[in-house]
Order: C-alpha cells, then structure tokens, then sequence
C-alpha cells in the first residue's frame, strides 16, 4: 500500500503545479491554519491537499493511513509524504505526574502495535516538559524499506496532533532525516505554542 500511495504522490508531482491552500474543510479546526501556513512557509514542500480534494483515490489512499487527517504535503527532496491529524480533546489533557504517566503508558502502546507491522520500532516520550512521543520505524513492502517519523502530543489549544511522515529509507540520507526531524519538531512547537481557540 506505501508503494502505491507514494507513487500516486509522484503523479500528482508531476502534474501542473498545485496552489497552496484549499485543503480539508476543518482546515481552520486546532491550529491547522498555522500548520499549513509553516509549510507553506518552508522550501520544498507542496501542498497535496487541494489535489485530494479533486482526485477521490488520492483522498481515499491517505484517509487509510490516517483516518481523519487534516493536511497533506510532499517532501519534494524525498517524495516523502507527511500527514497531519488530530482533533480538539474532549476534557483537559492530563498534566504533571498524571501526564508522565500517560505518555509512557502510550509509548508502551504504541511499541506493541509497532511491533506487528514493522521491521524495527523505537518510540519514546518527548521528555518531561512536551507532552508527547516520537516513534521512528521501518516498514518493508514489496522487496523495500520504508521509514516513518511519527510525532503525537497535545498541543497549547487543548488538541492532540499527530504528524506522520513515510518514505523509502534510501531516499534521504542521515543528514537529511535529521533535518526532517527536525522540521517535525519545529510544527510541533509551532502547534504547542498555539493560543487555545478563540483568544
């Protein structure tokens, strides 16, 4: 299914270039809008969104790998794609000890479901101060290797996220997975600094 999905990414690319913006209908739902508007911002990133909107197997492809998803962006370097979900929380994230816990509690969950998909899974929480995880893994189809970046956490405005980003594992050197790392983190802090809807 990776193989499939970023093949139908290649097609898109290879089409009329696509105008930024025009993405899902509860773009503006969280902090989306900045979201997008941070990628949009960064050199070598494309907007999938508003070719998703017009082709309903692209659409249906990426609603599979992440049910819900609210943005979708080519990694022009790579031909990575990242996903980006979430939803605003239904009660206040736990917080202090009670938070610890339950991001060490989902970074045991979220190694067990690895665990029966992937190669090799390495998952851990973001540390005392950022409500999250981080999980990195590699996934085999069809004869290659995938590596996914995933990041989940709460962010200021009391919604969760999770960003998720897949590509061959070739397709990047250690330098440039680190660099994608890296920009991972810089969406995060840009949604965990977001003011809490309707300040």
């Amino acid at each position: 299914m990776i193989a499939t999905i970023l093949a139908a990414v290649l097609a898109v690319t290879g089409t009329a270039p696509v105008a930024p913006g025009g993405g899902l209908d509860s773009i503006d739902l969280c902090a989306f809008s900045r979201m997008e508007a941070t990628l949009a911002g960064l050199s070598g990133w494309r907007d999938l969104g508003p070719a998703a909107a017009e082709n309903p197997f692209l659409a249906a492809e990426f609603e599979a790998i992440m049910p819900g998803y609210r943005l979708a962006f080519v990694h022009e370097e790579s031909l990575g794609l990242l996903l980006v979900g979430g939803a605003r929380l239904a009660a206040l994230p736990p917080r202090g000890e009670a938070g610890v816990r339950y991001w060490d509690e989902a970074v045991r969950e979220t190694e067990a479901a690895c665990a029966e998909t992937a190669l090799s899974c390495d998952v851990e929480p973001l540390g005392r101060n950022a409500a999250g995880l981080i999980a990195s893994s590699r996934l085999a189809e069809a004869g290659e290797e995938y590596r996914r970046e995933t990041l989940a956490f709460f962010g200021a405005d009391e919604c969760s996220y999770q960003l998720q980003f897949t590509t061959p594992e070739a397709a990047l050197s250690e330098e440039g997975w680190s660099e994608l790392r890296a920009t991972l983190e810089r969406l995060r802090r840009v949604m965990a600094e977001a003011a809490p809807l309707g300040d």
